[in-house]
């Protein structure tokens, strides 16, 4: 029984593999290499984590599936080349455009942005886009990381000001006094702007 079961496991990877590269097939999105085994093996380990956790089911661990996963990663390393493994995400932001988004010269006091807003450097929503843009910088997170798409409301899922903890000079604080300066006098000891 328990070899049936790790045979269903291992078939049901291969199946939802076959489904990710015709999905993939019919729209790749931009996305220049198939999916990987690994993903469907993600895939699997959600399913056998939903049996076990909220069903109470306990499965077979997934060892013929990790195994076949690894032989299909390594065929898939074959074909595509060992940098098709690499996750394809977009690095995070350069300090050359740190630099240019805290421009001073650019983001002038009272300019008008595309966006409709106009730039009042003491007001809330300016100095959110700068907190926004030195926690990226410290934080080597993506845009997408900390963002909100369009449309999407806010829910516990997505970090926020009480998600971070700045370590400045000796202490840890979780909203401190003077945070811009500290913060900016921080990204210049980091060398990640110009004093």
């Amino acid at each position: 029984a328990i070899e049936l079961e790790e045979a269903l496991w291992a078939v049901a990877l291969l199946e939802i593999y076959a489904r990710m590269q015709l999905q993939w097939l019919k729209r790749s999105r931009g996305r220049i290499y198939p999916p990987k085994a690994s993903s469907a093996l993600a895939a699997l380990r959600g399913v056998r984590r939903v049996h076990v956790k909220r069903l109470g089911i306990e499965t077979v661990r997934l060892v013929a599936a990790v195994q076949i996963c690894e032989g299909l990663l390594r065929e898939y390393a074959e074909r595509h080349g060992p940098e098709a493994l690499i996750p394809q995400r977009k690095e995070p932001f350069t300090r050359t455009i740190i630099l240019a988004l805290l421009d001073a010269e650019i983001m002038t006091e009272g300019k008008r942005l595309g966006n409709g807003h106009t730039i009042r450097r003491d007001s809330l929503y300016w100095l959110t886009i700068e907190a926004l843009i030195c926690f990226l910088s410290q934080s080597g997170f993506r845009k997408c990381a900390v963002a909100l798409p369009a449309g999407v409301a806010f829910s516990l899922m997505h970090l926020s000001l009480a998600n971070v903890v700045w370590y400045i000079p000796g202490a840890s604080n979780a909203l401190p006094e003077g945070w811009r300066r500290q913060a900016a006098a921080s990204l210049v000891a980091a060398g990640c702007l110009l004093a």
